[in-house]
């Protein structure tokens, strides 16, 4: 008798039934919440306790199966879940063997940092240090595995946004993020900004305009397109300057790799 267990993974829901034999009609499905708190778009599924069972992985904990009631935590979870409608830091999560010990690991997908990968020691999982990624960092978005190189040995595919963003930026040129009170308004402001070959020195990327409406003071001081132009932070923000770190928060460049494990 053939038994064809089916999984339904949405939302950080679940609906799981079984169907035996052929031509059994219509296959029930049970919806399960996993966790009420928003912790990630990414979810999959994986016997990571070696118990026969598949297990479910979601966000910074996996739950045990066939019950999937209890919560275990592979990774340091946020404080706070993230609001609903919004992003995680976890866009996709692999299940596979990786070091070939006979227990799968789990490698994620973060939304900004590098890759993480974590080695499965008996079901307590750690970070798995020295596999050259934490000098990657970029927008994760998928992951997948194969031997590429056919070497016998398993290699890791990550895609992520690469250079598909509006804000280039390389290890030549970084971004920095210079942050303060650029205004009258008592308001936390942010600005984004890089090296300018022509001017000789960091420069907004943000238009006058935009500008000018986020920090009115600014528009006042420079008053035309063609001063902004020519301007780099310190005389954009004017004495404001004076609050911001110098040179600023550096932003770290954002790669389109395929590193392999």
């Amino acid at each position: 008798m053939a038994i064809c267990k089916v999984i339904l993974i949405g939302s950080l829901s679940l609906a799981y039934s079984q169907a035996y034999g052929q031509g059994a009609g219509p296959v029930p499905f049970r919806k399960q919440q996993l966790n009420p708190q928003f912790y990630s778009e990414g979810i999959n599924f994986g016997d990571l306790n070696r118990d026969g069972k598949q297990d479910i992985i979601a966000g910074p904990h996996w739950y045990p199966g066939p019950a999937f009631t209890q919560k275990l935590a592979f990774r340091q979870p946020r404080a706070t879940p993230f609001p609903i409608g919004g992003d995680s830091d976890c866009y996709s999560i692999f299940v596979y063997d990786f070091n070939q010990d006979g227990w799968p690991d789990l490698v994620v997908a973060v939304e900004w940092g590098p890759v993480k990968v974590f080695w499965n020691n008996q079901g307590r999982f750690t970070p798995a240090p020295g596999l050259g990624f934490d000098r990657y960092y970029s927008r994760w978005l998928g992951l997948g595995s194969g031997d590429w190189d056919a070497d016998g040995r398993p290699d890791l595919v990550v895609t992520s946004w690469g250079r598909n963003v509006q804000a280039q930026a390389d290890s030549a040129r970084p971004l920095y993020l210079y942050f303060g009170n650029f205004g009258a308004s008592f308001a936390l402001d942010l600005l984004l900004a890089q090296e300018d070959p022509r001017l000789g020195g960091v420069a907004p990327l943000a238009g006058f305009a935009r500008l000018s409406r986020a920090v009115p003071e600014i528009a006042q001081r420079l008053r035309t397109f063609h001063r902004y132009a020519d301007a780099t932070v310190p005389q954009v923000l004017g004495p404001a300057a004076a609050q911001a770190p110098s040179p600023g928060l550096r932003v770290h460049p954002t790669f389109r790799r395929r590193p392999t494990a």
